[in-house]
């Protein structure tokens, strides 16, 4: 391995005996040897460019782990490779890092195991952190749905006056244990006022942020009290790229500056990991954060449930608090560090552009999916017959279903789901168009209301809706939907 690593940055340090070195006063007979030795380093590093030894020497404290002297943490940062020089080379990934007296790495190794034969390692060129590879070769599309924000099935604003939870845009909830009066808006994009990211910053022309305000305090958390936005990652997902390396990123702006943390929990949920991040302006910050593996210990779900939730905490009581950046055997939501944003009215908080994606990267470029794929993901979860900016119980025609009783039965034929819905039996609540009420039908030519005992259906559609009573033979009936299979996160 190349010793070019070794040398100093500063240009008067590099003065160690030749031919290692070009000190102050040597002999003319050693120029040459000094020159030659470092045209012959510069070629062997040259032969193994994507590798360099900074020189730091290892101690090996178990089969994927060693020490080394000093803060080591930006060399070693989560996701560089090593290539280790043991009794054979052997190579892994840095899935954890950090600094107490010294610097502790493990690695995930490709194969083998580490020895006490280790002595030097070299480490990948490229950082995980800021790479120099050209974002279009980057490029990755997000496991999370709906990361631009664009589908708002269920409405464009929504309050909480207590503890509560509930759905806001698509695949994306509001939850909090906490006394604290919220306002939740869909925050648009409008020539004067800039509620996202504009296309200099993140690359997308996005058109809406979710916003979280305060209107009625909770200024002293209790100890299980708590507040966060959230997304579910459904099992059959997160099996793709479970127990490895993944990154969140996003862009989040507040009038509330300080700390704030990202919770991811599995479904469980008896496992979490809890990241810190600084919100230090008023202005749109990205944040890239880098979470490691997960441990394979706890209840992990890879099926139609949750596989794991992505958690944006905005507070967080005692019960919900644990270290930063470790897998740890709890529910928490954040650290002891965490801001309470629900302690002053006026508060708000903006989250856009999101993304989800496996495998160790900086600040990546998120391609996110075309507008068809991801409204027709969101319809996995959540359905309605309404128009597409009208929110279900609105009294309206528009989107309204027309069918058809069955001759002296109380049964009338139901509409098929747009696509199959995820998970178990979705819940379906049908509307009466003419005033919004929800659970009943209504004549298509007179006021009549006829209320829907239940809905028998498949998993892709509904197989029939059963009425109170039975209407008379052919008679054109009326109604809206909505079906929900969402997973709670």
């Amino acid at each position: 391995m190349s010793k070019v690593g070794s040398w100093s940055i500063t240009p008067a340090s590099n003065n160690a005996t030749p031919p290692d070195g070009w000190p102050e006063g040597q002999a003319p007979s050693t120029v040459n040897d000094c020159a030659r030795e470092m045209m012959a380093q510069i070629r062997i590093m040259i032969n193994d460019l994507g590798f360099v030894d900074l020189g730091m020497v290892p101690t090996r404290t178990a089969s994927n782990t060693f020490t080394v002297t000093g803060n080591q943490t930006s060399f070693l940062d989560i996701g560089r490779r090593v290539k280790a020089f043991d009794a054979s080379t052997l190579y892994g990934s840095v899935i954890s890092s950090s600094f107490t007296t010294n610097t502790g790495i493990t690695l995930r190794m490709d194969s083998g195991i580490l020895t006490t034969s280790l002595s030097s390692f070299a480490i990948g060129t490229i950082s995980p952190t800021n790479p120099a590879i050209p974002l279009p070769f980057v490029s990755q599309q997000p496991f999370n749905g709906n990361g631009r924000l664009d589908f708002w099935q269920r409405g464009t604003s929504f309050n909480l006056s207590a503890s509560n939870s509930i759905f806001i845009c698509d695949r994306f909830a509001y939850k909090q244990n906490a006394s604290s009066s919220i306002n939740i808006t869909r925050s648009e994009k409008s020539a004067t006022v800039s509620n996202v990211p504009t296309l200099a910053q993140c690359g997308q022309n996005l058109k809406y942020s979710i916003c979280i305000s305060v209107s009625a305090v909770d200024a002293a958390l209790a100890g299980s009290d708590y507040a966060k936005i959230s997304t579910p990652i459904q099992g059959i997902d997160w099996a793709i790229f479970g127990h490895k390396p993944f990154v969140v990123q996003f862009w989040a702006k507040t009038n509330r500056t300080g700390t704030y943390c990202l919770a991811v929990r599995n479904g469980g949920p008896d496992m979490c990991f809890v990241n810190e991040y600084t919100l230090s302006s008023t202005s749109w910050e990205k944040k890239t954060i880098l979470i490691p593996e997960a441990p394979t210990t706890g209840t992990w779900n890879y099926n139609d449930s949750l596989g794991i939730g992505i958690n944006w905490t905005l507070a967080a009581g005692a019960t919900y608090q644990t270290n930063n950046r470790v897998w740890t055997s709890s529910i928490a939501l954040a650290t002891s560090n965490q801001l309470n944003f629900l302690g002053s009215a006026g508060h708000t908080f903006r989250l856009a552009c999101i993304g989800v994606v496996p495998g160790i990267s900086g600040a990546i470029d998120i391609a996110y999916y075309p507008a068809n794929e991801e409204f027709s993901n969101c319809q996995r979860f959540f359905e309605k017959s309404y128009g597409p900016d009208i929110a279900p119980g609105t009294a309206t025609s528009i989107g309204a279903i027309c069918t058809v009783a069955i001759l002296g039965s109380g049964i009338v034929h139901g509409a098929q789901f747009a696509v199959q819905k995820s998970g178990a039996q979705p819940t379906v609540i049908l509307y009466k168009p003419s005033n919004g009420g929800a659970g009943q039908i209504e004549n298509f030519n007179a006021t009549t209301a006829f209320d829907a005992i239940s809905v028998s259906m498949s998993p892709n559609g509904i197989g029939s809706i059963n009425l109170s009573a039975a209407p008379a033979s052919n008679q054109q009936l009326f109604y809206h939907y909505t079906v929900e299979s969402e997973i709670p996160s």
